[in-house]
């Protein structure tokens, strides 16, 4: 199992590193089956660009079921306006004019249309309780227009209208103002009618539009210059965090243990005094005084069992701070590790791209057809509304999607979540190539990960380990799938018995369901980047190594359980440091700097480098936690496979001194002799 790099003698037993020579492919079935998915993902691709039209998206879909100012190609080959779509006098559109109407609107506040008798007639929104329905049908009735049209009131009179372009010379009331956005006309409430409010809020939430957007992107453009700077800053401040990191790794965890001891020790002198002061008032209260006197017990009892943890814990603590400063060791002196993240975002920037654009294909697949009268019900009051009105379950149309598409659409988001995980896995695992590369380079402080590390990572991973990353990633993938059907499951259900006794049984129900499989996720997700590691260390399939890793972790459990919690605290507290610093970066550019000069309110810039900076930030540290969970299970695993005398350690000096000193003290207490320590210079 071991590499004999170092010459034994004949018949000497070398110790055991990670494996070198002899590695072969592992999962290779799992691998196949992931391309053949692919395979009829391609295919379902290449069905959604025949069948699809991404410009009902990205223009809008009309009354009529087209595109608003895209030509349509007619019976003779020629592209031309739609047929439906007339003017005044009933001859259809021009190309030019229909083109010119590249905007939606919808009609939210009712219409009017010409009557056998000449007459108009407007048409109102009758009260109906579920607003979300009447937006969505409302969304079915949009007209196309030149421009967003202006709002002059609600009032008789005061009112502007909409002329849409049918046969029935049907025009809209005005009833809310819109702010143009891209080929939309995005409603909003400032002077709207009470009765259209909330249809309009529910149109704005289904079309994922708002104010907010439209006046946050002008800060944005006017504070570019600034982010972009801080974006670079957030990579540098990261840098320079995790190189400090190495020498106050130790102060900073005994900062934590001494805070939280202070913090149990003072809550129950506060809940002591306390219940002093209930005692002395007028009348006494008696029981309150009791709570907070047992309360303040329970601190103290808290407070000696952590004293006695972290006695007896103090070796793994020791050792935890020694894994830390071990993984900024291999950070700063493996430079190339940056460039892991960047190129793990761009392939899932590529993949995400290429399922929504797929997912949109399907989306607008499908064929043009006259609603049914469910469609329309509701929408309009039937008092008001003519017979030959074009608000008619005759004359609406709509896109109509076959069950075919929508199953295709789950198989692309099963497809792309496991995808993603297999991404984020092939990075995790060359990053631990990294760690395990260092680890195993050498016994002692003389420790290197050697040349070209990142490429022999990433060939090692690709040449090997795909189908293991494919198994992972697979199992994630179907439970995160699964919680996605709940929810959808859930918003159904919670429609059809809103407002019954069995809704809160069915939340109830649901809840439950979702924690489950979300424990299990991450239950899952913990397993699987242990078992990579023992994969880059031992080369063997997911099961195996799976297996292994669980069997480490068990009998190493106090070790990894208290190095786990002061790395997660580091990390947590890393991520809100840098997050802090770049931010008073990014306000000091925009005060005292010309990158500044056109930004009135700083909040949104702000927030906006603080999540660019907490993205970094994260980056960063996921690379560390990666590292220490790698050395962690490196250091366990050599301790497990090798024993210090004929299979010398690969330990650096610090830990081989903790683990001798350990072990002398063990053995005086049993009364047996100490195994001699090896000198990890050289085994």
């Amino acid at each position: 199992m071991g590499d004999k790099d170092m010459n034994p003698q004949e018949g000497e037993e070398v110790q055991v590193g990670w494996k070198k020579k002899g590695r072969g492919c592992t999962d290779i079935l799992f691998l196949l089956i992931f391309i053949i998915f692919w395979a009829a993902m391609i295919f379902i691709a290449v069905i959604a660009l025949k069948t699809g039209d991404l410009s009902r998206l990205t223009r809008g879909v009309d009354f009529q079921g087209h595109a608003c100012g895209v030509l349509i190609t007619n019976d003779q080959g020629v592209k031309a306006a739609p047929e439906t779509a007339v003017d005044a006098n009933g001859k259809q559109l021009s190309n030019e004019e229909w083109e010119s109407r590249n905007l939606i609107w919808w009609p939210i506040g009712g219409g009017s249309s010409s009557t056998d008798s000449g007459s108009l007639t407007d048409i109102t929104i009758p009260e109906v309780p579920d607003a979300s329905e009447i937006a969505t049908k409302v969304l079915k009735l949009g007209v196309c227009v030149k421009e967003c049209p202006s709002f002059t009131g609600w009032l008789p009179g005061s009112k502007s209208y909409v002329n849409a372009y049918d046969i029935a010379k049907t025009r809209y009331p005005v009833m809310y103002p819109s702010t143009k956005f891209f080929n939309f006309c995005i409603p909003g409430l400032e002077g709207a009618d009470e009765s259209v409010k909330e249809v309009v809020k529910k149109v704005v939430d289904k079309i994922g539009l708002g104010e907010f957007l439209l006046e946050g992107s002008r800060e944005l453009m006017d504070a570019a210059e600034a982010i972009a700077i801080s974006f670079g800053t957030a990579f540098l401040v990261s840098f320079i965090f995790l190189f400090i990191l190495r020498f106050i790794a130790a102060p900073v965890t005994y900062f934590v243990l001494f805070a939280i001891l202070v913090l149990l020790a003072g809550a129950g002198l506060l809940c002591w005094m306390y219940s002093g002061t209930l005692r002395s008032l007028e009348p006494p209260k008696e029981t309150l005084h009791w709570v907070f006197k047992i309360t303040a017990i329970v601190f103290w009892v808290l407070c000696l069992v952590y004293i006695l943890l972290v006695i007896f814990l103090i070796k793994n603590i020791r050792i935890a701070i020694h894994v830390i400063k071990m993984v900024s060791k291999v950070m700063s002196s493996t430079r190339t590790l940056i460039l892991v993240p960047p190129i793990n975002f761009l392939f899932v920037v590529l993949l995400t791209w290429f399922s929504i654009i797929v997912f949109a294909f399907l989306q607008t697949s499908g064929k043009i057809q006259q609603a049914d009268a469910e469609e329309v019900a509701g929408i309009f009051s039937d008092t008001d509304l003519p017979k030959s009105d074009v608000v008619t379950d005759e004359t609406v149309k709509f896109l109509q999607r076959d069950n075919a598409a929508t199953i295709m659409q789950y198989f692309t988001l099963f497809v792309y979540l496991w995808t993603l995980g297999w991404f984020n896995a092939i990075a995790f695992m060359v990053v631990a190539f990294i760690g395990v590369f260092w680890y195993f380079s050498r016994p002692g402080d003389d420790k290197s990960v050697g040349r070209f590390a990142l490429l022999r990572a990433y060939y090692h991973t690709s040449r090997y380990h795909l189908g293991t990353l494919a198994v992972g990633s697979f199992i994630v993938a179907v439970l995160q799938f699964i919680r996605i059907l709940l929810g959808m499951l859930e918003k159904k259900l919670q429609k059809w018995t809103k407002g019954t006794p069995a809704a809160c049984l069915l939340r109830c129900c649901f809840c439950c369901l979702k924690c489950c499989l979300a424990c299990w996720e991450r239950i899952i997700r913990y397993v699987n980047k242990n078992a990579y590691i023992v994969c880059a260390i031992k080369g063997t399939g997911f099961c195996r190594s799976a297996y292994t890793a669980v069997k480490v972790l068990i009998s190493n459990i106090a070790l990894i359980g208290s190095a786990n919690f002061i790395a997660d605290f580091i990390v947590f507290l890393s991520k809100w440091l840098i997050v802090a610093l770049n931010v008073g970066i990014a306000y000091a550019l925009m005060k005292y700097t010309k990158f500044g000069d056109n930004v009135e309110v700083y909040a949104l810039p702000l927030i906006v480098v603080g999540l660019l900076s907490f993205f970094v930030a994260s980056v960063y540290m996921h690379i560390f936690a990666t590292l220490q969970d790698t050395l962690l299970m490196c250091f366990c695993f050599d301790k497990e496979e090798n024993n210090g005398i004929d299979k010398p350690y690969y330990f650096t000096n610090t830990l081989s001194n903790l683990v001798n000193k350990y072990n002398a003290r063990q053995a005086q207490k049993t009364n047996q002799v100490a195994p001699e320590p090896a000198n990890p210079e050289s085994p």
